[in-house]
């Protein structure tokens, strides 16, 4: 497996780089939990979907925008445990 990475200075980049990468003809996409990428989720998956590349993703909330699979935390659950952790430190 090789590992081919894109680089982006601000949202307006991600989907040029998107595409660059297409271009490369790579086999899939992973994204990470970045915001600029996630923010571009949809036109990403649009692009990888006409070229019949998989997208996938460490963020759960990106299957419903086109993402194959993904892997991650539950963000929601993440903040009701650190409201109860900090509740117990506040309240000693």
């Amino acid at each position: 497996m090789e590992i081919l990475e894109a680089v982006i200075l601000s949202n307006n980049d991600v989907i040029v780089a998107t595409q660059s990468l297409i271009n490369k003809q790579i086999d899939a996409i992973f994204i990470s939990n970045d915001n600029a990428v996630l923010s571009s989720i949809q036109g990403i998956t649009k692009i990888a979907s006409s070229f019949m590349i998989p997208v996938f993703c460490s963020d759960v909330d990106t299957i419903k925008n086109g993402v194959l699979a993904a892997f991650g935390p539950d963000q929601y659950k993440i903040g009701v445990q650190t409201g109860k952790n900090n509740r117990k430190s506040i309240t000693r």
